[in-house]
């Protein structure tokens, strides 16, 4: 049987964008996926990897190595030309073993790499005919070209091993991240997202040089070899384990951000009270200056009732997978099961426009707001379906596209933003293989009105 990895491309928004929007009762028409374009098997050895490096990883658990994922991030830059970016890479969960590599438990203490030396890379595509076409690869790095890796950074993420059989983890690198997102910014920067401390980092287009990593206070990043600043709250550390900053959204001046976490915060234990929150918490930046970024927003947007999802799943499944920039402070959303057996899709529109910012509430540096058991008459509800186009509406523009760089790279990044009213819209709907890229057999069940909150500050 042939396999293929593919990544469907939601064009159909132009078609279905005058008839998906929804009301509160969470009713949606079904989206339609216009064309799937397949990637033929690519050898991870065009990534810079040796095929001795590739074999000894076999053993290790890497159970294929011509099957790249470059869709945990994607962006349309111009015509069929995109950029995707891989996120930490091959990885398996790691279970505690005696000496024979025996299970000595049923619960994981960290995580596999079998190819440790793997680092997340940039991918200028084109997606033409019924193919995807790789024009370059470009590894992220340090000021010194040392490839950053996948690795954990510290003992606050999952333990690396390079092997299930072992029982001595590898060391944390300060510089490793699971990379979730990217997005091209003015002066030949990108800015992406990932999701261990979770953090926003900047650096070379041109390079793949990793210039400076954005943190939630108290995580410093001791040793890492590019510069770091605490500029998200501490509150972001209660992320739950690989569920960071899985997305983000640009303007199309590139300079504004929105970043938002991909479940809610707080423990999903038994007895927890976050434990089935619908809250997210959005966080607008202001990237103007790349290598001074700051935090102009926190915003909390409610995600579906789990009874909107097929019989089965849970609320803690539900998770935020990508985010579009649609207009000033809105957003599409889209939101998915983490359950394979149970599926379930939706894209949302939010507004964020008429939310409150609470970065200077008290109750932002608590997870009270994701606590379900607080007193909800604390909040005024704004809940009114995102009426953002009607049928007589014009397409939104974005800037101009320039392709000078002698890599082929963008060297003027003013790029069309991706629209709802253009058929050059795009958002990664689904991605296979579905671990950690995507939503093989999970049907858009609809797009939906999305409910932003008042919160009152007493």
């Amino acid at each position: 049987m042939k396999i293929q990895t593919s990544i469907l491309l939601g064009g159909a928004f132009a078609l279905c964008i005058t008839s998906l929007l929804a009301g509160p009762n969470g009713n949606g028409r079904s989206a339609q996926i216009l064309h799937q374009y397949t990637l033929p098997r690519l050898s991870l050895t065009k990534f810079g990897y040796s095929q001795a490096e590739l074999d000894a990883a076999r053993p290790n658990g890497l159970i294929v190595s011509d099957r790249p994922g470059f869709g945990s991030g994607l962006e349309h830059v111009h015509g069929d030309f995109f950029i995707g970016v891989t996120d930490r890479g091959p990885n398996i969960d790691h279970f505690p073993v005696d000496a024979l590599c025996a299970p000595t438990s049923s619960s994981a203490d960290g995580k596999t790499y079998p190819l440790p030396q793997f680092t997340p890379a940039i991918v200028l595509f084109r997606a033409t005919g019924n193919g995807l076409f790789v024009d370059e690869i470009l590894n992220l790095v340090d000021g010194n070209g040392t490839k950053v890796t996948g690795l954990s950074n510290d003992g606050s993420d999952d333990k690396p091993f390079d092997s299930p059989c072992e029982t001595s983890p590898l060391p944390f690198n300060p510089n490793g991240m699971d990379v979730e997102d990217i997005h091209t910014l003015p002066g030949g920067r990108f800015i992406g997202v990932e999701e261990n401390k979770p953090s926003v980092f900047v650096g070379q287009l041109a390079t793949g040089v990793v210039e400076k990593r954005y943190t939630p206070s108290g995580r410093p990043l001791p040793g890492a070899t590019y510069a770091v600043s605490e500029v998200f709250p501490a509150i972001l550390t209660q992320r739950r384990n690989n569920r960071g900053f899985e997305s983000l959204a640009v303007t199309p001046d590139g300079g504004t951000a929105y970043v938002a976490t991909q479940s809610p915060l707080g423990s999903t234990g038994s007895g927890s009270p976050a434990r089935d929150s619908r809250v997210l918490r959005v966080f607008r930046l202001d990237v103007r200056d790349s290598l001074n970024v700051k935090v102009t927003g926190q915003f909390v947007v409610f995600m579906s009732p789990v009874a909107a999802y097929p019989a089965g799943n849970r609320q803690r499944d539900l998770k935020l997978s990508a985010m579009s920039w649609v207009a000033d402070d809105k957003l599409l959303l889209l939101e998915r099961s983490d359950e394979l057996d149970k599926g379930g899709v939706r894209l949302l529109l939010v507004n964020l426009s008429g939310a409150t910012d609470i970065s200077h509430l008290a109750t932002a540096d608590s997870l009270d707001i994701e606590n379900v058991n607080k007193d909800r008459l604390r909040w005024e509800s704004r809940q009114r379906p995102v009426q953002l186009y009607s049928k007589n509406s014009r397409p939104m523009r974005g800037g101009s596209f320039r392709r000078t760089s002698s890599k082929g790279w963008p060297s003027s990044t003013r790029t069309r933003s991706p629209s709802l009213t253009t058929t050059t819209s795009v958002l990664p709907v689904c991605r296979t293989p579905p671990r950690n890229y995507g939503c093989s057999g999970w049907p858009v069940s609809s797009l939906e009105a999305g409910w932003t909150q008042k919160i009152n500050s007493d």
